[in-house]
């Protein structure tokens, strides 16, 4: 038949199907997290992660991005690129692992199945998340293989790009084990040789660059330590958030293997709750439900699933609905206007404070923090060892000339006001204004 042809053809139907992604992603609303933007343009001005940056996570992807916009420089469409391109290797090798394991009519509806499940648990974004999900499918697909030496390699990538990956041991050991019980002890060399091949490199340059005791601290100590409890860090979800959230992993109760896995690709969404933490997870929803399909599972269990995603339409719909053609967030024309005010009252590399806002601004002015390390406005990360204290002794040492302030009253989650506020801003007065955001200028 045709249509056999046809999807026997991945040079026509994987094109097909990256193009309906990209075009989706293209027509829906960005998120540019400020932080993406923010920790590589400091990075690109010399100032070293862990050290001079508070960063609670591991730095492949920091890093990474730091390269890339030293290439091509630092702004909205170089993100959107290369968030896009990070979706495009997920999409193909969601397609070609399950070509290799299960067949070309289950990669063809895994991918198609992907597509709507990665935007609507927020995938038109780059968060460390979505920078997961590529490696955990190597990881999974090299387990799957028993290449155990390769599975080391990619779990080292993926926890160097975060720390969450911790959470595909389980599955990794649980199927690994279950594979090689009677050589196990090779198994787990070949896993650890893996692992160290990516260590040791990482761990030598933390210690050229004498960062071993920063990055312990932020990416361990804290991280680990700090952030899982912190009071405002801690959001969990309602009853009907994790019943929206968990619905199209109902299908996976008759795919075990597969159910572990996007369990734990899930779990990075506590104790902070947002969908997008969720990325990792979906490439293996996808092949489950693909699989229930293409499989000829009994009546019951193809009823099953037809009625979850029935129950899953209206929440998807509505969320593309809601997001269509909207404009990125965090670059919004306000942000821009404030941008573009500032930039024309400073200097290139000019010191400036930008208080409860985000912290973008200082790449849209083409600016740096007046103080150093530069810390998250968050009282989870300020509170942390009189950090408070010496950022307030570095911006009297500077008296920044200007000021970007998101008025408190008006701040949602996450706004902390230092004990130095308003004695810092007795000093400034405010010369341009809009909706969220005031510019104070130096009296």
């Amino acid at each position: 038949m045709l249509m056999d042809k046809v999807l026997k053809n991945n040079y026509v139907v994987l094109p097909l199907i990256l193009v309906l992604h990209l075009l989706l992603l293209f027509l829906n609303k960005f998120t540019a997290w400020p932080e993406i933007l923010t920790w590589p343009y400091l990075i690109l001005k010399g100032w070293l992660p862990y050290r001079d940056i508070g960063i609670a996570h591991t730095p492949l992807l920091i890093v990474t991005l730091s390269l890339f916009y030293k290439l091509v420089g630092i702004g909205l469409l170089q993100l959107k690129f290369v968030t896009w391109v990070i979706v495009a290797i997920s999409d193909i090798l969601v397609f070609r692992v399950a070509d290799k394991l299960w067949g070309k009519k289950t990669a063809v509806l895994s991918l198609l199945l992907y597509i709507p499940l990665q935007l609507f648990y927020e995938g038109n974004s780059l968060w460390f998340d979505l920078a997961l999900t590529p490696l955990i499918i190597s990881l999974y697909y090299f387990a799957k293989k028993q290449n155990y030496f390769l599975v080391g390699i990619f779990w080292a990538l993926a926890y160097l790009t975060k720390q969450t990956a911790v959470w595909f041991m389980i599955p990794t050991i649980m199927y690994t084990q279950g594979l090689a019980l009677k050589g196990i002890t090779k198994t787990a060399v070949n896993i650890i040789l893996g692992i160290l091949i990516v260590f040791i490199p990482f761990a030598l340059l933390l210690i050229s660059f004498h960062l071993i005791d920063d990055f312990y601290f932020w990416a361990i100590k804290f991280a680990l330590g700090v952030l899982p409890q912190a009071t405002g860090q801690v959001i969990l979800p309602d009853l009907l958030q994790l019943a929206k959230s968990y619905l199209v992993f109902l299908p996976l109760v008759f795919t075990p293997e597969l159910l572990v896995w996007a369990i734990a690709g899930s779990l990075s969404a506590f104790p902070r709750w947002e969908m997008f933490h969720f990325q990792p997870a979906l490439p293996f929803v996808a092949f489950a439900i693909a699989r229930i399909f293409v499989k000829h599972q009994s009546g019951k269990q193809k009823s099953a699933v037809y009625f979850v995603l029935i129950l899953f339409a209206p929440f998807l719909i509505r969320t593309y609905i809601r997001d269509f053609q909207r404009p990125s967030r965090f670059y919004e024309p306000e942000v821009k206007k404030v941008a573009e005010y500032v930039k024309s009252k400073v200097t290139f590399n000019e010191k400036i404070v930008v208080l409860n806002s985000w912290d973008h601004f200082y790449v849209l002015t083409d600016t740096l923090p007046a103080y150093q390390p530069w810390i998250p406005q968050l009282s989870w990360y300020l509170q942390e060892d009189s950090i408070e204290r010496q950022m307030y002794m570095d911006i009297e040492y500077s008296k920044p000339k200007l000021i970007i302030l998101s008025p408190y009253k008006n701040s949602g989650l996450g706004s902390y006001k230092s004990y130095f506020t308003d004695e810092l801003l007795n000093n400034y007065v405010t010369t341009y204004k809009t909706e969220n955001f005031e510019v104070l200028q130096l009296k």
